[in-house]
């Protein structure tokens, strides 16, 4: 079985949008046992989707579309001239839309009577939480699968259709098992397990990385020995084991949020220059809320000093970014919370060209961590890393491991 994604775009220039989805995709298929063999982009015009999907050697074709009805109708036509069908009412979509906006109490936008309309012979994969509708349809030569890029149908699509799809009729019989870590690069993950990666065993070892986050992935048949895998699973821990927060295909927060609820930690938080981002990221994770007793954003020295009760002179002296301010913030929310655990933010300063650097502090009665931290990029990318990086140290905070990079312990 081979795979070709085609990632249909109205903007090229904004194609890259696409990347994390296909990164995603790319990724699923690779943990069915299936490697993605081709990925083109294509501008979004029936010829030229048409002229892709001609030329396309591989059996199993994914288009990836576009979050516009619209827009996604072209590809409707593409697909359907591949396949030699007209476009058709589909009842089915008629229904499923229907009740989306019924269910959604709100009336039903006209582009999405685009929607209605599918190839003959076609199958909807309708998912009762969108207006937009992905579909398959077999031709003389491969199965193409449209999924509209939107990463909750990108899930549904493949959990529902394409893994029981494949498994089905391609006879895959892989196991996967995923380790999830931060705050080390890619290159120096795949230094440490260069071995383990050219293992003479046939067992694919593959890793990915999202800004700090280094996904590893192995691929193994179900007839290999447990015992070497659990031996090859091993060494990566004792390589990489301080930088490891999951072992499982979770978000960073996610992890949090279970340790959280698995010690009964309650949690306060402190906000400067994340600005509410922490708290949000918890609010959007299920659960994230049951644990979270305070939570305050401190923009500026007045609002720190004013909800923390903390001496603006001191603030004056050493300023919103710094040791002495991260430290003075988290032993104020313990005194005025009591809570198990607090997480503070401080300022942000620049020092450098789109480099940056902030203090994070992490603690409870018993101690407090202050991180010295820098980062690089533009401030929404920066931001995002602050974030994450709040939330692993949490995460070692709450296993009670020793806590690692740059830090000034008080």
């Amino acid at each position: 079985m081979k795979v070709a994604i085609l990632n249909v775009s109205s903007d090229l220039l904004l194609g890259k949008n696409s990347e994390k989805t296909i990164k995603i995709l790319t990724k699923k298929f690779l943990e069915l046992g299936v490697n993605v063999t081709k990925i083109i982009t294509v501008e979004n015009s029936p010829q030229s989707i048409a002229k892709e999907l001609i030329s396309i050697a591989e059996n199993f074709i994914v288009v990836l579309g576009e979050e516009s009805s619209v827009k996604n109708f072209n590809i409707k036509k593409a697909i359907a001239s591949t396949a030699n069908v007209s476009l058709i009412k589909d009842e089915n979509c008629v229904k499923a839309i229907t009740n989306y906006y019924k269910t959604a109490n709100i009336p039903m936008l006209v582009e999405s009577e685009n929607e209605f309309f599918m190839p003959a012979s076609s199958n909807a994969i309708i998912y009762e939480k969108s207006a937009l509708i992905p579909f398959a349809i077999n031709t003389s030569k491969s199965t193409i699968v449209f999924i509209p890029n939107n990463l909750n149908l990108v899930n549904f699509t493949f959990k529902s259709f394409i893994i029981p799809t494949v498994k089905d009729i391609y006879k895959i019989n892989y196991k996967t098992i995923t380790i999830k870590t931060f705050g080390i690069k890619e290159k120096d993950v795949n230094i440490l397990i260069q071995e383990i990666i050219k293992n003479k065993y046939k067992i694919l070892v593959e890793t990915y990385s999202e800004n700090q986050e280094v996904t590893i992935l192995i691929r193994y048949n179900q007839q290999i020995d447990s015992y070497i895998i659990q031996t090859l699973v091993s060494k990566i821990y004792e390589r990489l084991n301080k930088f490891i927060y999951a072992d499982e295909d979770i978000s960073i927060v996610t992890r949090a949020v279970d340790l959280l609820s698995v010690t009964k930690c309650t949690l306060a938080i402190a906000e400067n220059c994340t600005a509410g981002r922490i708290s949000e990221e918890l609010s959007c994770c299920d659960g994230g809320l049951e644990n979270l007793v305070y939570a305050c954003v401190t923009p500026n020295k007045e609002s720190i000093s004013k909800h923390l009760n903390i001496n603006i002179e001191i603030l004056n002296k050493y300023g919103l970014a710094s040791v002495e301010t991260a430290y003075e913030m988290a032993t104020a929310l313990i005194d005025k919370t009591k809570s198990d655990v607090v997480v503070c933010t401080t300022g942000l300063n620049k020092i450098g060209d789109n480099s940056y650097q902030t203090f994070i502090s992490v603690g409870d009665i018993d101690g407090i961590h202050v991180y010295k931290c820098s980062f690089s990029g533009d401030i929404e990318d920066v931001l995002t890393n602050i974030s994450n990086t709040v939330f692993y140290y949490l995460i070692k905070k709450l296993k009670q491991n020793d806590l690692f990079f740059n830090q000034t312990t008080i």
